[in-house]
């Protein structure tokens, strides 16, 4: 992660792996978090769309 980064994570955020990876490191690093509900729900090219929109740099697997 670097300063600017865009993350967008699938992890959930009740448990540390999902705090820590997917919104604790970025914010700070100096990068942002991406937030979107349901993305396991999201079909690919939805995902893709995400991905573009929101300029994001990095992703975290989502657990589908």
């Amino acid at each position: 992660l670097t300063p600017g980064s865009r993350l967008l994570s699938g992890l959930p955020y009740d448990t540390w792996e999902g705090l820590s990876a997917g919104l604790l490191a970025p914010l700070a690093a100096g990068g942002s978090v991406v937030l979107c509900r349901h993305l396991d729900q999201l079909p690919e090219e939805g995902l893709a769309r995400r991905v573009t929109d929101e300029r994001v740099t990095l992703t975290v697997p989502v657990p589908r």
